[in-house]
């Protein structure tokens, strides 16, 4: 018996080894298959990676700021051509309640601006923290519809939650409301 185990034993020993070589593999593939989160980088400067926390207010302030003027980019900036993109690239940021009050809007806009070549551009020009997830954001909108110019400047009122950060979604920002102000 002492001479079977001097004989086989480094190939007991490897067999054994690729087994539990096997095995961990196995194991930590079906981990992975399984798990639903991604990794999502917030942002990376020259001093690293920073990751964002309610502790860290600064940050969130600007977050929200960066949100609000991608938010702007998408939902009031567009062409004939892009319009119906933008749109559906502007709900990931809406709640679905706020994006049903819009969609009647949204639909009638849509059929004007295939009609007759249109761009408009939009960005804000103050953004304004009434209290903890409501701003206050003036725009300025130039909007060219055939040979008609026209520039305006008016307020919209928006809340805004917490919600799970994702690839679509990387601000982890919601708009849970959203108020037009024409003066």
């Amino acid at each position: 018996m002492n001479l079977f185990l001097k004989m086989y034993d480094k190939e007991i020993l490897k067999h054994g080894l690729y087994a539990a070589l096997l095995l961990w593999g196995l194991t930590t593939s079906v981990a992975l298959l399984m798990r639903k989160d991604h990794l999502v980088v917030v942002k990376v400067d020259d001093y690293g990676t920073t990751v964002l926390s309610e502790e860290n207010a600064a940050a969130v302030t600007i977050e929200s700021e960066n949100f609000i003027n991608e938010f702007i980019g998408y939902f009031y900036t567009y062409t004939s051509e892009n319009y119906d993109n933008h749109i559906d690239r502007s709900f990931v940021f809406l709640d679905g309640s706020v994006a049903n009050t819009f969609i009647p809007k949204l639909n009638e806009t849509s059929k004007k601006v295939k009609l007759t070549p249109t761009q408009q551009n939009a960005f804000a020009t103050k953004i304004t923290r009434i209290k903890e997830g409501r701003f206050e954001v003036e725009l300025s909108v130039s909007r060219t519809t055939g040979s008609d110019e026209s520039k305006d400047n008016y307020k919209i009122e928006m809340e805004v939650e917490r919600t799970r950060r994702s690839m679509e979604n990387p601000y982890g920002l919601l708009v849970v409301k959203l108020e037009e102000i024409y003066e």
